[in-house]
């Protein structure tokens, strides 16, 4: 149901990489998406879905957040004499 007509939308010089998509979705698509987003969601919190520490996807659980924990545990790690370890 989500059908959008693409526009190029011009941003400037000559080539064609500097054109940036425009997608104009009807108003119905946009209200049965906010429909479902919020049933989803209510049902989410109901239910206790999500693991407590997933950010960005829960009300007062920004990402900005996760970078606070993440920081505050290394310190407190730090502090302690403990060792840090990262897995990349």
């Amino acid at each position: 149901m989500k059908l959008a007509k693409v526009i190029p939308l011009y941003k400037n010089g000559d080539i064609i990489s500097n054109y940036r998509h425009v997608f104009l979705l009807s108003v119905f698509s946009k209200i049965l998406e906010k429909v479902i987003y919020n049933h989803i969601m209510n049902f989410v919190n109901k239910h206790d879905v999500l693991y407590k520490f997933q950010f960005g996807f829960h009300k007062k659980h920004s990402t900005s957040m996760a970078l606070s924990i993440l920081v505050d545990r290394t310190t407190s790690t730090i502090d302690k004499g403990r060792y840090l370890m990262s897995f990349s």
